[in-house]
Order: C-alpha cells, then sequence, then structure tokens
C-alpha cells in the first residue's frame, strides 16, 4: 500500500523539526522513522491515530504536529500501561494548547483497553506499536 521511499525522500521536509523536537527528550525511534510516520499522516491527512507505547512521548509530538498541520479535527490516542509522570511528558513540554486539545493519553492502561477508552465506532486511520523496542513482541 505504501512505497517505503516515497515517504523517506519526503518525510525530510519534517527533518527540522524532528531534530528540534529530539534534541530535548529521548527516544527510541530514529529521527528517520518519526519523518516517515508524520509524511505518511501529512499525505494522507489521517483523521484518528492510535499509538501504542508513549514512553516520552516525542513521537506522539511529532505525530500530532504533522496531522494537524493538514487536518483541524486530527486526534491522536496513546496508551502506555506505565502510569509513571513521565509518559507522555514531551507532549507537554513540545505542544501548544491548542495541539494538546487533540491528544488523548491513557497511561496505565493497555492494548486490551481500548474499547473502553477510546469514542464508540471510532475508525483509526493508523496504529502504531511503538512500545518496547527491545521486547520480542512488539
Amino acid at each position: 500500500m505504501f512505497s517505503k521511499e516515497k515517504y523517506e525522500i519526503k518525510g525530510k521536509k519534517f527533518a527540522n523539526l524532528v531534530n528540534e523536537l529530539s534534541d530535548k527528550y529521548t527516544s527510541a525511534m530514529t529521527i528517520e522513522q518519526k519523518c516517515f510516520l508524520m509524511e505518511m499522516i501529512n499525505d494522507k491527512k489521517m483523521q484518528n491515530v492510535l499509538e501504542i507505547g508513549v514512553f516520552m512521548g516525542v513521537t506522539s509530538a511529532c505525530i500530532l504536529k504533522s496531522g494537524l498541520s493538514v487536518n483541524n479535527e486530527f486526534q491522536l490516542y496513546g496508551i502506555d500501561n506505565n502510569s509513571d509522570k513521565i509518559i507522555g511528558s514531551a507532549v507537554d513540554g513540545l505542544c501548544a494548547d491548542k495541539e494538546k486539545e487533540h491528544y488523548h493519553l491513557y497511561s496505565g492502561y493497555d492494548v486490551f483497553d481500548i474499547e473502553s477508552i477510546a469514542p464508540q465506532n471510532i475508525k483509526f486511520d493508523l496504529v502504531i506499536i511503538d512500545a518496547g523496542h527491545s521486547h520480542p513482541f512488539p
């Protein structure tokens, strides 16, 4: 469905923003991976994205900024089974209040809780499994 090369090349337009955001917080996802996601979300003008595994939320901030740059109705839902205060903290530090209105973080939950926390009948345009990079399951 998607051409890897297309988004790797086009995604470079987000490289400066991703570098800026990544300098302030730790992230396990590479700059190239974040650019790839941002371009795909931007190009397809996605409406609803689910991110499973948030950690500090650098990728969440990138996704949020990319989605909102082309769709004022864009919504990002994040689930992380850790309830530590660090979860999603980059979004608070990197995103404006107006952007944060489109971010729905559920810490202390896991993917099996999605039906009880997400709006009914929601259709996700993209589900990103960004969890446990060193764990074999993701």
